[in-house]
């Protein structure tokens, strides 16, 4: 919360911290792989039905080592699983 006060109140320091997101912006943007692994979460997140496959056809991403992909892939499954046992435990939760 502090850090979003000061964000809201420090000129100097939200400018600097608007260079430096801007300055490592490429990370995000200009990786493919990025996309990638953001569609596949967003698509399981809102259950929709689209393959691996056709994520990558439509971000243009192809990986680079097949060891790298499959662990990667293997991590993110780890984590929606994870997601999605949280999401059931709050559902029951709230209908108690």
């Amino acid at each position: 919360m502090t850090k979003a006060i000061r964000l809201a109140s420090d000129d100097d320091y939200r400018s600097r911290v608007a260079q430096a997101i801007q300055q490592r912006s490429y990370r995000i943007f200009d990786d493919k792989s990025v996309s990638f692994e953001w569609g596949r979460l967003l698509t399981r997140a809102l259950q929709v039905r689209i393959s691996d496959e056709e994520i990558r056809a439509n971000v243009g991403f192809v990986p680079q080592a097949r060891h790298e992909d499959e662990y990667m892939s293997k991590a993110m499954e780890d984590e929606q699983a994870r997601w999605r046992r949280s999401v059931a435990l709050g559902q029951k939760l709230n209908a108690q």
